[in-house]
């Protein structure tokens, strides 16, 4: 296996995030990151983990785009990049029109273009050049870093369907997949290679997040997890891409289910297959043996997402 990584639960509080990022980095751990979709603000837990760590790579996973503007992402990581020096990790994404549009009251439109001109402004204002840029999606001129990163952070990109793979593949230091089973990681990686290849330049690191759980009932976790998974079967963007994993019977009973309304049959549509597909569900070997499948399929750094309410069982199963 290569990288092994822990999320930082996004329901702990910050004070005890920063605690269980130093027990990560004392237990094996190479990484240590950090989701956003609601609160708290993923840099301010990172900073608190900076400051209780010395060598694990710190990083967001995912912030979304779109909802800081370029030059706010670009201060809030060099200010991480002062806290960590070499160890920080900036991972970008796109988000969905349900958090960036109705949460948030941003544009969701052409998300394509926006991650392309972002990670484009980025590179400039970490190399601390000033900014002078009117594009599709954003604008900024004059704004320059007191500070320039050294070394600039590396960036990374969630992606899940091919167009944006191929340009993750393009462009980013690292492309962060999700919610795909091991089998088709290959199909991914291909699109991911076109990308690279397009741009002259090798593979990038790849890397993935694994729902986990240690449990011996695995049913009780898994009808929990079909209750949370159901918001992410309203996305066109996540119905896209299941449909290309192979779950295309799923997504049709999610699309009739949310053309009649029907929420019992939304969340029916999270299937035992699927959960299957996309958790590591059971005893510490069967966790362990799913991970060692994304390993195995090209996965470079594997994080581990810990799932229900022991969280410590289940990190515990992966001490190195």
């Amino acid at each position: 296996m290569g990288r092994l990584g822990v999320q930082l639960p996004v329901s702990m509080p910050v004070p005890e995030r920063a605690d269980l990022a130093r027990w990560a980095e004392q237990h094996g751990f190479d990484d240590v990151w950090t989701a956003e979709i609601g609160d708290p603000d993923a840099f301010v837990v990172l900073a608190a983990a900076a400051c209780h760590t010395q060598h694990v790579r710190l990083g967001t996973m995912i912030v979304p785009l779109g909802v800081r503007t370029a030059v706010n992402l670009a201060a809030a990581a060099s200010s991480l990049c002062e806290l960590a020096p070499g160890r920080f990790g900036l991972g970008l994404g796109v988000s969905t029109p349900a958090v960036i549009d109705g949460w948030h009251g941003a544009d969701f439109a052409r998300p394509l273009t926006r991650t392309r001109e972002t990670v484009a402004l980025l590179r400039t204002v970490f190399a601390g050049d000033p900014t002078d840029v009117d594009g599709q999606t954003l604008r900024s001129h004059g704004f320059r870093l007191n500070r320039p990163p050294e070394p600039p952070p590396p960036i990374s990109l969630a992606a899940l369907n091919p167009k944006m793979l191929r340009l993750a593949g393009a462009i980013a230091d690292g492309v962060w997949l999700n919610f795909a089973p091991p089998e088709a990681i290959p199909r991914i990686l291909a699109e991911i290679d076109e990308g690279a290849r397009s741009a002259g330049r090798a593979r990038p690191e790849i890397l993935m997040s694994i729902t986990t759980c240690v449990t011996a009932d695995v049913r009780a976790i898994a009808a929990r997890y079909r209750s949370w998974f159901k918001f992410y079967l309203r996305s066109a963007s996540y119905q896209q891409a299941l449909s290309w994993y192979g779950y295309e019977q799923e997504v049709e009973q999610a699309r009739a289910a949310l053309a009649a309304g029907d929420r019992d049959s939304l969340e029916a549509a999270v299937s035992p297959r699927l959960i299957d597909g996309l958790t590591a569900f059971g005893s510490a070997t069967d966790c362990r043996d799913v991970v060692d499948a994304y390993a195995k399929a090209g996965v470079d750094t594997i994080v581990v997402i810990p799932y229900g309410a022991s969280w410590m069982e289940t990190l515990d199963a992966f001490v190195r």
